[in-house]
C-alpha cells in the first residue's frame, strides 16, 4: 500500500480496504482507547457520545461496562459505520446504541441532547476549526459530565504531544469549559495524553 493511499485510508477509511484499515488501527490503538475509558470515571447508567469511532470497539467497551449505559456514535466514514455495526450488533438490537454517518465539524450535523461523557481518540488533530467545535460541544456535555480528548501521534507530520495538549487545553478553556485536566499515558510510545474538560 502506497504512503498516499495509507494516509487517505487512515484519515477517512473507504470500502473494503477502509474496513480492513479500521480493524488494523483498532488493534494498534486498543490499549490507548481502554486507557481513555479508564480516565472517564464511568458510572452506571451513563450516556456516551463518541465521534470518530472507527470500527466501534471503544463504543462496545463503554457499553459493556454497564448494561444500562447508552451511546451515540458519529463517524464520517460509511465504511466505519458498517464495521461498527458488525462489532455492536447486540447493543444496536437492544436500542442501547445509535450510529450515524456524519462530519462532527459540519455545523449542519445534528447532535441531540446532552451526554454524561463525550470523547474522541486521535480525531481532533484533523479538525480545521477546533475552537468552534469546542464551543458547540460545551453545550452538549451534561452538568457533571466530561469531554475527553485523547491523542497519540502517528506519523512524522503529527503534532508534538506536549505542545498540542497545551494548545487544546487553552482552546477548551476559551470555549467555556471551567477546568481542563491533562493526563499522560507515559508508558505509551510515543506518549499519549488525555484532556478531561469539565463544563
Amino acid at each position: 500500500m502506497s504512503e498516499l493511499i495509507f494516509s487517505q485510508q487512515a484519515r477517512k477509511p473507504a470500502g473494503f480496504l477502509g474496513r480492513l484499515m479500521g480493524d488494523i488501527m483498532a488493534a494498534t490503538n486498543r490499549p490507548r482507547n481502554r486507557w481513555l475509558l479508564d480516565q472517564l470515571d464511568l458510572q452506571a447508567g451513563q450516556t456516551g457520545f463518541e465521534f470518530g469511532f472507527g470500527n466501534g470497539e471503544t463504543l462496545a467497551e463503554f457499553l459493556s461496562r454497564d448494561t444500562n449505559n447508552r451511546a451515540l456514535g458519529l463517524d464520517w466514514s460509511p465504511a466505519m459505520v458498517i464495521s461498527a455495526q458488525y462489532h455492536n450488533k447486540s447493543a444496536l438490537a437492544e436500542g442501547r446504541l445509535e450510529l450515524r454517518c456524519g462530519n462532527i465539524a459540519d455545523p449542519a450535523c445534528v447532535i441531540d441532547g446532552r451526554f454524561d461523557r463525550i470523547w474522541c481518540s486521535n480525531v481532533i488533530q484533523i479538525i480545521d476549526n477546533r475552537p468552534a467545535l469546542f464551543r458547540r460541544l460545551h453545550g452538549h456535555v451534561a452538568e457533571k459530565g466530561l469531554f475527553a480528548i485523547c491523542f497519540q501521534p502517528r506519523g512524522p507530520r503529527a503534532p508534538v504531544p506536549r505542545l498540542f495538549a497545551e494548545t487544546c487545553r487553552r482552546e477548551l478553556e476559551n470555549a467555556g469549559f471551567n477546568r481542563v485536566d491533562v493526563r499522560w499515558m507515559e508508558e505509551a510510545r510515543p506518549e499519549a495524553f488525555c484532556l478531561l474538560a469539565h463544563p
